[in-house]
């Protein structure tokens, strides 16, 4: 295990060498507790009972480059720890990515390490799917300039069959996810009753798997916050109110 003084340390030496390396790394250590703090976390969970931040050696690429990135004030970490609410582009999370990817490369971790931590990432960024949207907006900026050379009765009559397409995709969407959703409602509300969860909100664990059906249940209930319609007819179908149900309160 490594702390993280002696990690800001490191980075400080190779970032920061003009500076005074104790101050420097004094700063690192401030500003990664805002990058934490930003994300709704605390360090005082990281601290052991000396008060001190160590790190597996195996997360230590991940806190070597968000410590790089806060020094050389840029990219995902630094976007991240400054306007928490601001959401880092695509290419800032690739470049993240594969920066601590680099990281664990240089610091001798085997592939089949080194393919998990990415897979682990990739899901925690949701980057792939994020990039497969982009691509799709980008394929009907591609699908209307291939229309250019056409007379405009042809580009219309295309793009409205192109409308029909989205619009049943879209449809079939919209009635999945709510029949998706009430379905995983009334599991949690029959799971509840029968005192399999005891907790207001279900906890999955603390592995990979665990932490993706967490950011689900968050990503529903911010779902249902958005879309009242879907919640009432959600709620109907589960058998009781959401915050019967994910223990939290909408209105």
């Amino acid at each position: 295990m490594k702390s993280l003084n002696h990690v800001a340390r490191v980075v400080a030496q190779e970032v920061l060498a003009h500076e005074d390396i104790d101050s420097a790394a004094k700063k690192l250590r401030r500003n990664f507790v805002k990058f934490v703090e930003a994300g709704g976390g605390t360090v005082d969970k990281l601290k052991d009972e000396k008060g001190v931040i160590n790190f597996d050696d195996d997360d230590i690429p991940v806190i070597h480059t968000v410590l790089t990135q806060l020094a050389q004030q840029r990219g995902f970490a630094y976007t991240f720890m400054k306007d928490h609410s601001r959401t880092p582009d695509l290419g800032d999370t690739h470049d993240f990515i594969q920066e601590i990817i680099t990281r664990m490369e240089k610091d001798g971790m085997d592939e089949k390490q080194v393919i998990h931590f990415a897979t682990t990432l990739d899901r925690l960024f949701q980057f792939s799917f994020m990039a497969t949207i982009d691509y799709c907006h980008r394929m009907v900026d591609g699908i209307a300039l291939n229309l250019m050379p056409y007379p405009y009765t042809h580009q219309l009559a295309f793009v409205k069959s192109f409308e029909d397409t989205l619009k049943r995709q879209y449809a079939i969407s919209v009635v999945e996810a709510i029949m998706n959703t009430g379905e995983l409602g009334a599991v949690i509300r029959n799971a509840k009753e029968a005192g399999f969860i005891d907790e207001a909100v279900p906890n999955y664990g603390d592995d990979d798997i665990a932490d993706e059906y967490k950011r689900r249940d968050a990503a529903v209930i911010e779902y249902l916050k958005a879309n009242p319609e879907i919640r009432r007819f959600v709620e109907s179908k589960a058998g009781g109110t959401v915050e019967e149900i994910w223990g939290v309160k909408l209105d």
